[in-house]
């Protein structure tokens, strides 16, 4: 008897007890000892990792005659159903701009993301109860002060048939186009045609963006020989004196309960859904943000795969206000907005 050991929390001993414990009634009910001898596995990388193709590559099930797989379930089932499947992976890519000093230059890939994932949980009321369309956000962001440029998606859409599931694909395929339809990319390029009369030398910084990029530069000696040093800054317009902003940085996690997304998805607690509608109320809230105020996040967090309800989403943000006054007005808003969040989908922040 094998039993397969899932990596999210619900399944992770589940197998095992499912198999010890179905092995324990079976031998009692009999009551005699096994002439045989009985091995339990657990399967590593089940989840879309072949784990069990693994298995027999390095002679797992070598000298073995019967193996059976048990999957747990909130019910018993004599003659399980497969649905037909189609994996999706969906990226989108915008233009990044600095969140604070000058966003609508930016084109925001991570709100396409979130639109299509807030496209589908709306479609789910026109979906029939045996099609599953579950997905997770696999790309969220670098960092919370870049406005995204890329995003990525990545779905299993499920139905009982092939004619179901193209039917289905097409509605969710809808999902995403719409999200993409408002989005697109600009590029602008200035070219400068002056030579210096000076050795110039132009020095990118690595780990900028909250990395420590020119103290560790300085530790190598990227700047020897080096008589003046400059730091620019892109911005689409000149500032003689540029204002500093007071800012916070917000990291909200939400855990919730796994549970296979297509078998018995009602048996969990998505903590995505909780951080994408935070991410939804604080988009919503900007209509009544002062024009000096940001907000900014990205996904550090979206799930690990689609076909687990995630029972972990986390979020990063920055929070700015020109004064400590404004931002801890602005703070006490976008916590509500997370807080709403937990209490609507049942998580824990």
């Amino acid at each position: 008897m094998m039993g397969m050991i899932k990596h999210h929390s619900v399944f992770k001993n589940t197998f095992k007890l499912v198999c010890v414990s179905g092995l324990k009634i079976a031998l009692e009910a009999v009551n005699q000892k096994p002439k045989i001898k009985i091995v339990l596995l657990g399967t590593p990388a089940e989840e879309g990792g072949g784990g069990k193709v693994l298995m027999i590559n390095n002679g797992c099930f070598k000298d073995i005659d019967f193996c059976m797989m048990v999957h747990p379930s909130p019910v018993d089932v004599l003659r399980p159903k497969a649905l037909a499947r189609d994996i999706v992976t969906v990226t989108y890519k915008g233009h990044a701009a600095h969140a604070a000093a000058f966003p609508w230059e930016g084109i925001n890939a991570l709100d396409a993301a979130v639109m299509a994932y807030t496209n589908i949980s709306v479609l789910r009321q026109q979906m029939k109860p045996t099609w599953r369309v579950h997905g997770i956000i696999t790309e969220g962001g670098v960092k919370p002060n870049i406005i995204p440029d890329r995003a990525q998606l990545s779905y299993f859409i499920r139905a009982r048939t092939e004619e179901e599931l193209e039917v289905l694909k097409e509605r969710v395929t809808s999902c995403f186009e719409a999200a993409a339809s408002g989005t697109g990319l600009k590029i602008a390029l200035e070219a400068v045609n002056q030579k210096p009369k000076v050795k110039i030398v132009l020095l990118g910084t690595p780990a900028e963006e909250g990395g420590g990029g020119k103290v560790l530069m300085i530790n190598n000696g990227c700047f020897k020989d080096i008589d003046f040093c400059m730091m620019v800054h892109p911005s689409p317009v000149d500032v003689l004196r540029p204002k500093t902003l007071a800012r916070d940085i917000v990291t909200v996690t939400y855990k919730g309960h796994a549970a296979h997304a297509a078998a018995c998805p009602w048996e969990g607690i998505n903590a995505l859904d909780a951080a994408v509608m935070a991410y939804n109320s604080i988009s919503v809230l900007r209509q009544q943000m002062k024009p000096t105020w940001k907000v900014h996040g990205i996904f550090t967090e979206g799930g690990v795969k689609p076909n687990i309800i995630p029972d972990r989403a986390q979020l990063s943000y920055y929070i700015r206000a020109q004064t400590d006054e404004e931002l801890e007005v602005l703070k006490e808003k976008v916590t509500s907005c997370f807080e709403a969040a937990a209490s609507a989908t049942g998580k824990l922040r």
